[in-house]
């Protein structure tokens, strides 16, 4: 969700607006996200203002900092708050949860109801001297910032609830594939589409079905994009055309096991720490 800078009806510290003279007084720095693993995001930032009487406020825990999150297109939706003296955040989120795109909107709330709540920087042009809000009520919006947007294509495109794959079963001994719907068909046999069903958003196996089933069918059909097999249009091409694009990856310069690798974030890597972590070869 993206917030839209005139619904408030009281003076909101934020660029958008010059409710403020000092309106770019609250500041996040290093608002990033960082992948762990083969099923967690995590989104981080440090939160900053610089207007006496918010401080103040923050100090005495009258106001919190927060980031809001919210996907779209899905239900996922999150809002996680610190004190003015923990000003850091790093909030997790699950692979199977992670939305395609992240709306991320960083935020200071109100923590209690406030009385009377006046501010040296008001814009004088908008607000005289005597100028009060009545009531802040708690969760009341004090400053923001613009909407930033996070997008995660190819990384909870494994077996995430956006994802650019979808798996089905079959009667046949042998995993198929199907590459020209608007989704990547990975067909495995009964038994084993029963073992994906019953492990494959457990998250200590997760990374050991993305390397063993998810993989070899994205280094097929990276093949087919190689080679102009299959249409420009499929929605999972245009996904991987687009990541490709951005990261500057050329397929006809890179080897497509490597390229698998670097989109789904090394899954190999994870499978290995995931079996052998803590265990030691007997001498």
């Amino acid at each position: 969700m993206k917030l839209k800078a005139d619904l408030f009806p009281y003076p909101v510290l934020t660029p958008e607006l010059d409710d403020y003279s000092d309106n770019t007084s609250f500041e996040v720095s290093n608002l990033e996200a960082h992948i762990e693993g083969s099923d967690l995001v995590s989104i981080r930032c440090m939160f900053a203002v610089h207007n006496k009487q918010l401080q103040r406020l923050l100090e005495n825990n009258e106001l919190v900092y927060a980031l809001h999150l919210e996907g779209e297109a899905s239900s996922y939706r999150k809002l996680i708050t610190t004190s003015g003296e923990n000003p850091f955040l790093n909030v997790s989120i699950k692979n199977d949860v992670l939305p395609k795109k992240l709306f991320v909107n960083c935020l200071i709330l109100s923590n209690t109801t406030i009385k009377n709540y006046r501010n040296e920087t008001f814009n004088s042009l908008y607000y005289d001297d005597t100028y009060v809000v009545d009531t802040l009520y708690k969760g009341d919006i004090v400053a923001f910032l613009p909407t930033q947007t996070f997008e995660f294509d190819i990384y909870n495109a494994a077996l995430g609830q956006d994802s650019i794959f979808t798996v089905s079963k079959h009667n046949e001994p042998y995993m198929g594939l199907e590459l020209t719907g608007d989704k990547i068909e990975i067909i495995l046999p009964q038994n084993m589409f029963n073992t994906y069903k019953t492990w494959g958003n457990v998250r200590d196996k997760k990374s050991l079905f993305i390397s063993s089933i998810i993989m070899p069918a994205l280094i097929e059909a990276l093949g087919e994009i190689s080679n102009e097999r299959v249409s420009p249009e499929l929605q999972w091409v245009s996904s991987i055309t687009d990541i490709l694009e951005r990261e500057n990856i050329d397929l006809g310069n890179q080897s497509l096991f490597v390229v698998a690798q670097k989109l789904l974030q090394q899954p190999f890597d994870d499978v290995i720490q995931n079996e052998f972590n803590g265990e030691n070869k007997d001498e």
